[in-house]
Protein backbone atom coordinates (compact mmCIF):
# COMPACT_ATOMS: atom_id res chain seq x y z
CA UNK A 1 0.00 0.00 0.00
CA UNK A 2 1.36 3.40 -0.98
CA UNK A 3 0.11 6.03 1.47
CA UNK A 4 0.73 9.73 0.79
CA UNK A 5 -0.04 12.67 3.04
CA UNK A 6 1.32 16.15 3.53
CA UNK A 7 2.63 15.59 7.06
CA UNK A 8 2.52 12.64 9.47
CA UNK A 9 0.09 14.40 11.81
CA UNK A 10 -2.34 14.73 8.88
CA UNK A 11 -2.25 11.01 8.04
CA UNK A 12 -5.43 9.30 9.18
CA UNK A 13 -4.85 5.80 10.58
CA UNK A 14 -1.06 5.97 10.04
CA UNK A 15 -0.33 4.19 13.33
CA UNK A 16 -2.86 1.47 12.61
CA UNK A 17 -1.49 0.89 9.11
CA UNK A 18 2.08 0.74 10.43
CA UNK A 19 0.97 -1.82 13.01
CA UNK A 20 -0.43 -4.04 10.24
CA UNK A 21 2.98 -4.17 8.53
CA UNK A 22 4.36 -6.83 10.84
CA UNK A 23 1.10 -8.68 11.41
CA UNK A 24 -0.85 -8.98 8.16
CA UNK A 25 0.66 -11.48 5.75
CA UNK A 26 1.57 -9.90 2.43
CA UNK A 27 0.84 -6.34 3.59
CA UNK A 28 3.57 -3.81 2.82
CA UNK A 29 3.24 -0.11 3.57
CA UNK A 30 5.15 2.67 1.82
CA UNK A 31 4.55 6.02 3.48
CA UNK A 32 5.41 9.25 1.71
CA UNK A 33 4.99 12.83 2.87
CA UNK A 34 4.64 15.65 0.37
CA UNK A 35 5.05 18.75 2.56
CA UNK A 36 7.18 17.97 5.59
CA UNK A 37 7.72 20.87 7.93
CA UNK A 38 8.78 20.79 11.54
CA UNK A 39 7.10 17.71 12.92
CA UNK A 40 7.29 15.76 16.15
CA UNK A 41 6.67 12.56 14.20
CA UNK A 42 9.42 10.43 12.68
CA UNK A 43 10.30 11.24 9.10
CA UNK A 44 8.92 9.10 6.30
CA UNK A 45 11.38 7.07 4.25
CA UNK A 46 9.92 8.61 1.11
CA UNK A 47 9.00 12.21 0.39
CA UNK A 48 7.08 13.64 -2.54
CA UNK A 49 4.13 12.43 -4.53
CA UNK A 50 3.58 8.84 -5.59
CA UNK A 51 4.88 8.48 -9.12
CA UNK A 52 6.05 5.75 -11.49
CA UNK A 53 9.65 5.87 -10.22
CA UNK A 54 8.55 5.41 -6.60
CA UNK A 55 6.27 2.51 -7.49
CA UNK A 56 9.07 0.77 -9.43
CA UNK A 57 11.46 1.08 -6.44
CA UNK A 58 9.10 -1.11 -4.42
CA UNK A 59 7.29 -3.11 -7.12
CA UNK A 60 9.70 -3.88 -9.98
CA UNK A 61 7.03 -5.92 -11.80
CA UNK A 62 4.55 -3.04 -11.57
CA UNK A 63 3.62 -3.17 -15.25
CA UNK A 64 1.81 -6.49 -14.72
CA UNK A 65 -0.17 -5.38 -11.68
CA UNK A 66 -3.57 -3.73 -11.27
CA UNK A 67 -3.75 -0.65 -9.04
CA UNK A 68 -6.54 1.16 -7.27
CA UNK A 69 -6.01 4.83 -6.57
CA UNK A 70 -8.05 6.99 -4.22
CA UNK A 71 -7.59 10.57 -3.17
CA UNK A 72 -7.63 14.13 -4.34
CA UNK A 73 -5.98 15.30 -7.52
CA UNK A 74 -4.46 18.76 -7.72
CA UNK A 75 -5.13 20.08 -11.20
CA UNK A 76 -2.84 22.74 -12.64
Amino acid sequence: MFFANREPQDAAFLGELQALTGVASGFHLVVTMTALRESVYPRARETGHIDVAMIHRYVPEASITMYYVAGLQKWS
